[in-house]
């Protein structure tokens, strides 16, 4: 939807809404009808008028019946109702050259520059799912991760720009996650070039809100001016091959979603695929969405993506074994070599390279070659790695979760002398059945009693209960409860007869002890 009217008196909602639509990176139109002291219909035509503009169909003849009015002739082209917006591209950049870098040129990267007192070349960029909203549709156990293909691809720009045409090796060192919230700063720096013209190449990211200083590197690598020449053996201009056997690739991207590789629309490119012996040939396309802006991209990491995908439709090289504890990534890319730009369709030949390893060679819909890559080595990824590479400080608000125990370890047993300070519901008592125990108003008079001799009790229960006929509360009744709190831990931490002790604070309701509970108690909750 891309036009919304409040029906009310006053508007409240379209801020809100026209905030929403920008954070998801889509532009719509909110209005509302009528505004306070603003009640007649002058208003609600001006209303009319604004929606109009923002694309909403009106019947204008309704409103100017019986007027008079009459259709004249458009003066000039600017006052003719049809949109000419300028759509830019949503990575797009302000004038980076008055900051005194260059542009990258690239959907990607924002800025380059080279480096004072050397040859070095340091690229920069930024990453969301705001303004690259397509990486949303590449997630790994449900993590949203940079395909490895778009490190390859940023690399690939970084060498283009030095004169390294040639990838040696790019090694993927760790998981490029993209934050569900804000962004991710990238940065490629290219060293200087040695005796025979070689740089070193690394990947890092920073996310944003971390401060200054964090930053974690992704890959490294090796960029030369050699470019190897593609062998005839690997020519792609029969099609389908001769002598291979078409394979049904209805199910790949549920197979792989099986493993953990969970596919949007942009990177289920595999449109038609082939086997003969160990080698698997396929037809790879960019989605629809997705082919104005492959003409700015080397080879469009998606498309490249779907290049790899055809390993799971069998063969010595599949790398999808469902022994393994986790979907197998690129590891490690070696030869990489870029011979067009702009494609859209690709012709994919994946042969067998190694121990998890394979070769790639993609070419243009008339066999012409597009890119190959000599060896590709994947590496298992579980879970928990991805967990770890992704940054807590961005998961939104905390809130607690709670871990399911076995049965008899649910409530433990209190053992030796208990005190119960305050009242407490049956069901605690019951927790505490065959315990000898007594109960104290207050702290101080547990106190007393030790000062008269008893031993200190080896638990100290408090309790914690709204005492308003209201278990909901109020914001007076929550700082009470929360002063007495932080007196009783004083107490105890000044009392050094409790050093053996243990003080256990008891709530009700104050707490969802499990998925969907109500918190009934918000005074104790404090």
């Amino acid at each position: 939807f891309q036009v919304f009217v409040e029906a009310s008196a006053h508007p409240v909602l379209t801020m809100g809404v026209e905030q929403t639509a920008e954070e998801h990176g889509t532009r719509v139109t909110a209005v509302g009808s009528l505004r306070r002291d603003e009640g007649g219909l002058e208003r609600f035509v001006t209303s009319l008028a604004e929606a109009y503009v923002g694309g909403a169909s009106v019947d204008w003849s309704t409103a100017f019946r019986g007027r008079g009015a009459r259709q004249v002739e458009l003066p000039t082209y600017a006052f003719q109702h049809q949109h000419y917006w300028i759509e830019t591209p949503s990575s797009a950049v302000g004038d980076v050259t008055s900051a005194g870098l260059g542009s990258a040129d690239h959907p990607l990267l924002g800025a380059v520059v080279g480096l004072a007192g050397g040859d070095g070349v340091l690229l920069t960029g930024r990453l969301s799912l705001v303004s690259h909203g397509w990486l949303a549709d590449h997630a790994v156990w449900g993590v949203v991760v940079v395909p490895g293909s778009a490190l390859v691809e940023l690399v690939l720009r970084a060498g283009d720009g030095v004169g390294c045409g040639w990838l040696e090796e790019l090694t993927l060192e760790a998981p490029l996650v993209v934050p569900e919230r804000g962004g991710v700063r990238v940065q490629l720096s290219v060293g200087a070039p040695d005796g025979v013209g070689r740089r070193v190449v690394g990947v890092f990211s920073q996310v944003e809100g971390e401060g200054e200083g964090v930053w974690t590197r992704h890959a490294t690598g090796v960029l030369s001016v050699g470019v190897p020449v593609v062998a005839d053996e690997y020519e792609l201009s029969v099609w389908p091959p001769v002598g291979a056997v078409a394979v049904d690739v209805g199910g790949v991207y549920e197979r792989l979603a099986g493993v953990g590789l969970e596919y949007g629309p942009v990177f289920q490119g595999v449109r038609a695929a082939w086997r003969r012996g160990g080698e698997v040939f396929a037809e790879v396309a960019l989605a629809e969405e997705q082919r104005a802006e492959a003409g700015r991209y080397g080879l469009h990491p998606a498309l490249l993506d779907a290049a790899l995908h055809t390993a799971a439709l069998g063969g010595d090289h599949a790398d999808q074994d469902s022994s393994r504890p986790g979907p197998g990534l690129p590891f490690v890319w070696s030869g990489v070599s870029l011979y067009a730009t702009g494609a859209d369709t690709l012709r994919v030949r994946l042969a067998p390279a190694g121990p998890d390893a394979v070769s790639l060679l993609v070419a243009d819909t008339t066999g012409a070659p597009v890119a190959s890559v000599a060896s590709l080595v994947t590496r298992t990824v579980t879970p928990e790695q991805l967990r770890a590479a992704r940054n807590v400080a961005h998961d939104a608000l905390f809130h607690t979760t709670w871990r399911e125990v076995p049965a008899q370890h649910e409530t433990p047993a209190a053992t030796g002398r208990w005190a119960l300070l305050g009242s407490v519901a049956p069901p605690y008592l019951d927790a505490l059945s065959g315990a000898d125990g007594t109960t104290y108003p207050e702290l101080a008079d547990l106190s007393q009693a030790m000062n008269d001799g008893m031993a200190a009790p080896d638990t100290v229960l408090v309790s914690f209960t709204a005492d308003s006929g209201s278990r909901v509360g109020d914001p007076t009744e929550a700082r009470g409860m929360a002063h007495r709190a932080l007196g009783v831990v004083r107490e105890w931490l000044a009392e050094e007869r409790f050093a053996g002790s243990r003080l256990v604070v008891v709530t009700r309701g104050a707490v969802a002890a499990v998925p969907g509970e109500d918190v009934l108690d918000v005074a104790a909750a404090a």
